[in-house]
């Protein structure tokens, strides 16, 4: 038997697996260490697809306020992020990059409050989209009509793609 420690979502799971098994997970970001004490030896699989996607309005604030406030703040970060392309993405490499984010009400990012939705991109064209947002802030305060303490933005960082996906995809 093999027992590995699954970190998922920030989750932690212990999951032994009996050696030669073979299991399928949906696409999901995950790291493993070997809590056992035999060596763990585990072959991943990565199954690519033609980026099949969906890209939904990031966010669809309900008043007018906040809808000028999320534009100006996607505005802001978009000019960010032309600025920090990288060169391979210059170069044609294609990913797919969707953030969910949390704004304070004074406008600012805290430290964890940037997460992942959906991540199909290279380290670095994730790394370049996250330093776009965080050099675009501090925005200005949300619009207090919105009620509550804080603004969630949904994001999404197309390299390279077009805004629907190829046909044939499900």
């Amino acid at each position: 038997m093999t027992t590995d420690e699954q970190i998922a979502g920030g989750n932690r799971e212990e999951v032994t697996r009996i050696a030669g098994e073979a299991t399928w997970k949906a696409n999901e970001m995950k790291s493993f260490a070997n809590v056992g004490e035999n060596p763990l030896e585990v072959l991943i699989v990565e199954l690519k697809h033609p980026f099949c996607y969906k890209v939904k309005p990031e966010t669809d604030p309900e008043d007018a306020a906040s809808k000028r406030y999320f534009e100006h703040v996607k505005e802001m970060i978009g000019r960010e992020w032309l600025k920090k392309m990288p060169h391979s993405a210059r170069d044609g490499q294609t990913g797919l990059l969707k953030l969910n984010l949390k704004l304070q009400l004074d406008g600012t990012i805290a430290g964890d409050d940037i997460g992942f939705q959906t991540v199909f991109a290279s380290e670095v064209l994730v790394e370049k989209a996250i330093a776009a947002v965080r050099d675009a802030g501090p925005f200005p305060p949300v619009p207090l009509s919105l009620g509550k303490p804080f603004m969630e933005i949904r994001m999404s960082f197309l390299y390279n793609l077009p805004m629907e996906p190829q046909s044939g995809c499900r």
